[in-house]
């Protein structure tokens, strides 16, 4: 019978390896959760930041040269599944071969699944791997041949630092990511990883760096990175994911879940707007902000505001950050399915657009400052910090009680502001804008633990729907005041163009407010699905 892969490899390097390069079973080498917070930083700032006191500047430290070579199928099915697949070898060591994925399905932005084995060579074999992940493995490239990707070559200098009790590995690295086809791009971050202890202290020593050396917080993997190198991509937005909670859900697992949820879609969102000219990143950073507010709010009772109004608060500044921009947008598409596909336009609608245009410019510079600013970066590990310390995770009250009743006080919230709804302000309608959001964020946040997902998915729809209608309504009004400060103080031919635009989107008001009664209606008599 052949032997084992794993042990003909422990028994070749037992036989003449040194005592540091035996090959251990795979759960002598990291085979758990990875806790990491990385940064982009400049070459010169790399340098100022190890000789830092602030990153233990002074005290010894470990130089390797490392080589990771990054592999997959030919279609890439295992990045598109979220699986990395790398060999790592180090002068003097043995290969090493990692797994990383998504953690657990609570786990936010700094968490991944991490599998480690020792290799003979920079080939990998999966069987290496216990038999349940070769067999997942496996299933998702299909068996097909594993090729290499792309590579990294950096050069890494490690300290490790005892932090509040718990050790924390800092790594300097410097280098380049390479593909087969001779592309580049060079590394330059600082890496912080949780060797043992609280979660707590990473966050908070993380956040204590930020706040006094120049680097901003990166979302981005090496091997994202590298992927987009090698097969020419560019970063897209992301959206919210779909929750699926198990139904033995406790009360601490649902807040973690969710906050940590809207908080990865917030950093995940970063990069699509530095590296992209596409309008959608602004409008995902927006929903983000906003789902983590609405989630702050409903879960206020279990967090007893501990820290984290002063993080809803700042949640409401960088989204604030992100308004023009995205106001701007939503205007200039109006526009653009109408006014703009008239062959017929007034005069002074090319200086209207070019106005626009550079107010859009401007909008988009501060959005991108905001998101490199040090502040957002602090806020997010902030927030991180105080999720990682508080008792309320160990509540062990299953949540789907907590969940049925704040579905129930939101439900009756967005009831009374749509009483007598056609005789309403403009006011009052985006109260019941926002109202109705909130409802449509807890139902996606707790829908799972119900069991009822065709109930869940006609209620939203119904939900959705009536959202858009009062989202006309406001567009509208949100529109008329872009328009009249875009063009105060131009000349009078771009004045009237700003107002044939706007008579042009008043066209849709009627229509809506037509249909806003009946949608009210229809939503009104729907069975709460979570009774």
């Amino acid at each position: 019978m052949p032997e084992n892969p794993r042990t003909v490899a422990r028994n070749n390097h037992q036989r003449g390896g040194k005592a540091a390069d035996v090959v251990t079973e795979p759960e002598d080498l990291a085979t758990g959760i990875e806790t990491e917070v990385k940064f982009a930083i400049t070459p010169e700032g790399l340098e100022q930041a190890f000789i830092s006191p602030q990153l233990g500047g002074g005290l010894a430290s470990r130089t390797r040269s490392l080589r990771s070579v990054y592999f997959d199928t030919p279609q890439c099915e295992l990045h598109l599944q979220g699986v990395t697949l790398r060999v790592r070898k180090s002068a003097g060591a043995s290969p090493v071969m990692t797994v990383k994925m998504l953690a657990n399905w609570d786990a936010g932005p700094f968490q991944r699944r991490e599998i480690e084995v020792r290799m003979v060579g920079l080939t990998p074999d999966l069987k290496f791997f216990d038999a349940d992940l070769t067999k997942h493995l496996l299933r998702i490239t299909g068996g097909k041949t594993l090729e290499a990707q792309f590579e990294t070559r950096v050069k890494r200098r490690t300290r490790q630092l005892d932090i509040d009790g718990a050790a924390i590995e800092v790594a300097f690295d410097a280098g380049m990511i390479v593909t087969p086809g001779g592309a580049e791009l060079p590394i330059c971050e600082i890496e912080l990883e949780l060797k043992s202890g609280e979660a707590r202290a990473l966050y908070e020593f993380a956040a204590r760096a930020a706040a006094s050396l120049p680097f901003r917080l990166d979302a981005v993997a090496k091997s994202e990175r590298g992927f987009r190198l090698k097969n020419g991509g560019a970063p897209h937005a992301v959206k919210a994911k779909t929750f699926a909670l198990p139904p033995a859900t406790t009360q601490g697992q649902l807040v973690n879940a969710v906050i940590t949820a809207s908080l990865t879609q917030f950093t995940a969102n970063w990069a699509p707007l530095l590296e992209t000219d596409e309008t959608e990143p602004v409008h995902q950073l927006r929903v983000s902000l906003r789902r983590l507010r609405s989630a702050l709010k409903i879960f206020d009772q279990i967090l007893c505001n501990d820290g984290f109004g002063e993080v809803r608060a700042e949640a409401r500044r960088i989204a604030t950050a992100f308004g023009e921009a995205r106001a701007l947008d939503a205007l200039r598409e109006t526009m653009a399915q109408g006014p703009m596909l008239n062959s017929i336009r007034p005069e002074g609608f090319e200086a209207l657009m070019a106005t626009l245009d550079q107010r859009r410019a401007l909008a988009y510079d501060q959005a991108r400052t905001t998101i490199t600013d040090t502040a957002t970066t602090l806020f997010v590990l902030k927030l991180q910090a105080l999720l990682s310390r508080h008792s309320w995770q160990d509540s062990a009250a299953l949540a789907r009680e907590f969940a049925s009743q704040a579905l129930d006080k939101l439900l009756a919230r967005a009831r009374k502001r749509g009483r007598k709804l056609p005789q309403r302000s403009d006011a009052e309608r985006h109260q019941l804008r926002i109202a109705l959001k909130d409802l449509r964020y807890a139902i996606e946040f707790f829908a799972g633990l119900f069991g009822r997902a065709g109930k869940a998915g006609e209620y939203l729809s119904r939900l959705a729907a009536l959202q858009d209608i009062l989202g006309t309504h406001n567009d509208r009004v949100t529109s008329e005041k872009l328009l009249l400060d875009i063009s105060t103080g131009c000349e009078s031919a771009v004045v009237r163009a700003a107002g044939y635009v706007d008579g042009w989107l008043a066209r849709a008001i009627p229509g809506s407010d037509q249909s806003l009664e009946p949608a009210w209606n229809a939503f009104k008599v729907l069975k709460p699905f979570w009774r």
